[in-house]
């Protein structure tokens, strides 16, 4: 348990850091793309250590798992500790380390002379900012952080929800094993499709993106419930739901990660995640407490769906305040005027 706790700490960790980044060494119009993707590998890694488990745990035992899960990371912190360079827009803000900053400059445009002496100007949203966590609630963000901690909750919820106990659901209710799984796989793979929806719609609706993702959820969420209906169609909500859920928690990560300046970005996407990580935890719990009510399949799918009908709303809100922040619903981590 105690190892568990302390791999936690690093996986949890590594996932605002690379929002950070993503969001930092990426041009604009390429972000929320890259960012969706960069979490859509994550899924990518789970199918791998299933392959892994699959085809080698016969031979070299469940211990096959932990060494590739461990080994793999230390040769990736390696490599990210040579080549991986620093934000230009935080460099730029320590007076101290204009070596680095001119050095990974001419690393990430080497079509630009870049001068010893050069002078590097950040908006000045970003030069005033002092990184205080209490300035996640300064200005036009006040209700903005607690709309996206909204979001996250709930997105993680459903998803923890359906990953952990949409099985145990139709077992209950007498659907078959193979069907439960066939159900559960095409909810992952519907994941995948609500990846490339992010990648598509993020950068021209912003929030808007997720508000339509969870009106989706509202009613594939539902119709998981549906009495007597085929595996077929039980599959098909599945894939929505999980183009819903999964693509409204992508779109989170990213639209988080475009939201806030240079000296906020980690703690404002961090802390973020920290506070989604609440409705993760929440659902494994609301699905056991619903296993043990004495109610229809129906009844249990209209109840789960109720916190999705708060991340609509909350969605919707911050979709407005968005558009009043940057006067547009694209997000920018710099307001106008």
């Amino acid at each position: 348990m105690f190892l568990r706790f302390i791999a936690g700490i690093g996986l949890g960790g590594v996932m605002p850091n690379t929002i950070s980044l993503n969001s930092e060494l990426t041009p604009k119009k390429y972000r929320s793309a890259l960012i969706v993707l960069m979490f859509m590998g994550i899924t990518s890694g789970s199918t791998a250590m299933g392959l892994i488990a699959a085809n080698y745990q016969a031979q070299y035992g469940w211990q096959i798992l932990f060494h590739t899960g461990g080994i793999l990371p230390v040769v990736v912190a390696i490599g990210l500790y040579f080549f991986l360079p620093e934000s230009l827009k935080l460099l730029a803000t320590k007076k101290n380390r204009q070596t680095e900053l001119v050095r990974a400059a001419r690393r990430m445009r080497r079509d630009l002379v870049v001068a010893d002496d050069v002078e590097f100007i950040n908006p000045p949203v970003v030069a005033e900012s002092q990184g205080n966590i209490t300035e996640l609630f300064k200005g036009g963000l006040k209700l903005i952080t607690p709309l996206l901690w909204c979001c996250f909750g709930v997105a993680l919820l459903g998803n923890f929800f359906l990953n952990t106990t949409l099985p145990l659901i139709y077992d209950k209710y007498g659907i078959a094993a193979e069907d439960a799984a066939y159900v559960a796989t095409l909810y992952h793979a519907g994941g995948t499709l609500g990846g490339v929806v992010v990648v598509l719609l993020l950068d021209r609706l912003g929030f808007l993106t997720v508000f339509g993702l969870f009106a989706l959820g509202i009613p594939s969420i539902i119709l998981l419930g549906a009495q007597d209906a085929s595996v077929a169609f039980l599959g098909g909500m599945a894939t929505l739901a999980g183009v819903a859920v999964l693509g409204a928690q992508f779109a989170n990560n990213a639209a988080a990660g475009l939201l806030y300046p240079t000296s906020i970005r980690g703690k404002g996407v961090g802390t973020a995640l920290s506070i989604g990580r609440f409705g993760a935890i929440a659902g494994p719990y609301i699905g056991a407490a619903l296993l043990g009510l004495d109610i229809t399949m129906q009844q249990l799918f209209l109840i789960a769906f109720t916190p999705f009908l708060i991340g609509l709303i909350a969605a919707a809100i911050l979709s407005l305040l968005c558009y009043r922040r940057f006067k547009s619903f694209q997000l920018d981590d710099t307001p106008v005027e």
